[in-house]
């Protein structure tokens, strides 16, 4: 069984040569790799010449202008000669031996037509963060709470791509289009193996845009597809929308800033809510204030119950253990502070939440 994985490539030099071996250093036989670079211009062209000498036939590459990721994706998928295809970015790595393993799934089971994994959150020089831990994939959760899958954690045989076709090139976060549209024909198969290493850095798309761009483009999908309009990506775009209209805007703005985090008490202790980038943003913040944090909160924790060393509690759980404790602070980030506000207070929380998502760098 073949697998191919295609990396888009634009300006990524310090990343693409690591991107690529990999792929094909995974200790897996019949590979291929194929690079679409978009006529980068920091060296990227000769490392893939380079490349090319060492890995012959098994590396594939463009060096073409194109409009953008998706665009380069859909060529690369196109130019792929594999059974099952994935995508991973020029800063991701696949994790080594993870190609065998994925092979291996489809192989015994030959009517699964997408599996995806684990991924491992790393910083921008490689250190480990922490891990989207495999979710039990639901489209509506998909749409109405954010996202189930990890696009480099992904794998699918190559007659998914065949009949869903390629990723609309004008979307931004075309992966998770893309996603919902396969979700509406194939079923999605999660395995408790971590696949894939995700880079969270300034100079991502994901790292650069997530917080400015991403709940419009949720909500898009949300509403293209059938979600709830009232769900939790519905509520936070649509508070996004009523604060640009000033007389809302000026109280829905003064409560944010009652609720930042830079006001709570100098000696309390954090938990952070949201155990994934958002919430990783947070931590940093908090490190740096010289804040003590005790560990996080989530609907959806990962396997092993930690992320960044710290435990994971589910809302619940937390109430439980922390209600008696008026020392401990709360910490809602990624934009849906009254969201997670409501949703401790529901449960019984009578402690304050702050809100991270206010920062100038987190609007």
């Amino acid at each position: 069984m073949r697998v191919s994985i295609v990396i888009p490539c634009l300006n990524r030099s310090s990343y693409l040569r690591g991107a690529i071996d990999s792929v094909l250093n995974n200790g897996y036989a019949d590979i291929e790799c194929v690079v679409v670079d978009g006529l980068s211009t920091d060296g990227c062209f000769d490392i893939l010449k380079q490349a090319k000498v060492e890995y012959g036939e098994s590396l594939v590459y463009l060096h073409e202008k194109d409009s953008g990721p998706s665009d380069a994706i859909n060529k690369g998928l196109k130019l792929a000669t594999g059974d099952v295809l994935a995508c991973i970015g020029a800063d991701d790595t696949v994790k080594l031996g993870a190609i065998e393993l994925v092979a291996d799934c489809f192989s015994k089971n030959p009517k699964w037509d997408v599996v995806y994994g684990e991924c491992d959150i790393v910083d921008q020089a490689g250190l480990n963060i922490g891990r989207y831990a495999v979710k039990e994939f639901s489209l509506p959760v998909q749409l109405n709470e954010g996202c189930c899958v990890q696009f480099p954690s992904c794998y699918y045989r190559k007659c998914v791509f065949k009949c869903i076709g390629g990723m609309d090139t004008e979307d931004l976060y075309a992966d998770l289009d893309w996603l919902a549209r396969v979700a509406q024909k194939y079923e999605f198969h999660g395995i408790d193996l971590v696949l894939s290493k995700f880079r969270f850095h300034s100079g991502g798309l994901t790292g650069s845009t997530w917080n400015s761009k991403l709940p419009k483009a949720l909500f898009r999908l949300n509403r293209k597809y059938g979600g709830r309009l009232f769900s939790t990506v519905g509520k936070r775009y649509l508070m996004l929308l009523l604060a640009r209209v000033p007389p809302i805007g000026f109280f829905l703005n003064r409560r944010i800033r009652k609720m930042d985090w830079t006001n709570s008490p100098g000696n309390g202790s954090f938990y952070v809510f949201g155990a994934a980038l958002t919430g990783y943003a947070c931590l940093q913040a908090l490190r740096e204030s010289k804040r003590q944090i005790i560990g996080f909160i989530d609907n959806f924790p990962p396997k092993g119950g930690e992320y960044c060393g710290l435990p994971v509690l589910q809302p619940e759980e937390f109430v439980r253990i922390a209600s008696n404790d008026s020392a401990r602070v709360v910490v809602a980030t990624g934009g849906y502070p009254f969201t997670m506000r409501n949703q401790l207070k529901g449960l019984g929380w009578k402690g304050t939440v702050y809100s991270y998502s206010n920062q100038g760098n987190n609007r």
